[in-house]
């Protein structure tokens, strides 16, 4: 069996701190908190990101300089990947996110529309990917506290212990993709 991508390494990070768009940067989690390889790395803070640092080219046209109070952030690295599969891992992470908020929830009541879950026609999350000379880098940003969208105080939701269950269920699910790339046979 393959290991490339079967050790994905998580942290959260209990001290609060911005998200400025550093943390897109390669090893940062290798470099700040000794985590080497494929990691998943969530702590709380604002959310300061200027509109040069978007890797979005889209949304960093149209955004003056997007910032929130207090998100859950979750900073992915896989060493290796291509764009395609960094932006496939963003949708993974994505569809995870949404189905342990309405787990929550208790009921369908968030969609994805794009790169963003939403409550109607309100963002509880922002979202990148991007990749680097030696990696895919993913930011998921879920809203604990916003004026202008929703956040996780609207729906009364412990943003460490929904951090910790996402990043548990995506190093799962990783695994078993690993797992079924070394278990599935060819069709000759």
């Amino acid at each position: 069996m393959s290991n490339r991508k079967a050790t994905v390494k998580s942290l959260f990070v209990e001290e609060e701190f911005p998200f400025t768009g550093e943390e897109l940067k390669p090893h940062w989690a290798f470099l700040n908190y000794d985590l080497a390889g494929d990691s998943i790395v969530a702590f709380i803070g604002p959310y300061q990101v200027s509109p040069e640092s978007i890797p979005d080219l889209r949304r960093s046209k149209k955004t003056k300089e997007f910032k929130s109070s207090r998100m859950l952030h979750l900073v992915v690295e896989h060493f290796g990947c291509d764009l395609l599969e960094t932006l496939l891992y963003e949708r993974l992470l994505l569809g995870i996110a949404k189905d342990k908020l309405n787990h929550r929830l208790g009921g369908d009541i968030l969609q994805i529309w794009g790169d963003d879950i939403c409550d109607g026609n309100k963002r509880v999350t922002t979202s990148s990917a991007t990749v680097n000379a030696l990696s895919g880098k993913i930011h998921l940003g879920i809203n604990v506290e916003a004026s202008e969208a929703k956040g996780l105080r609207d729906y009364d939701l412990n943003p460490k212990e929904l951090g910790e269950v996402i990043m548990d269920q995506y190093r799962l699910e990783v695994f078993r993709i690993d797992q079924k790339l070394s278990t599935t046979g060819s069709v000759e």
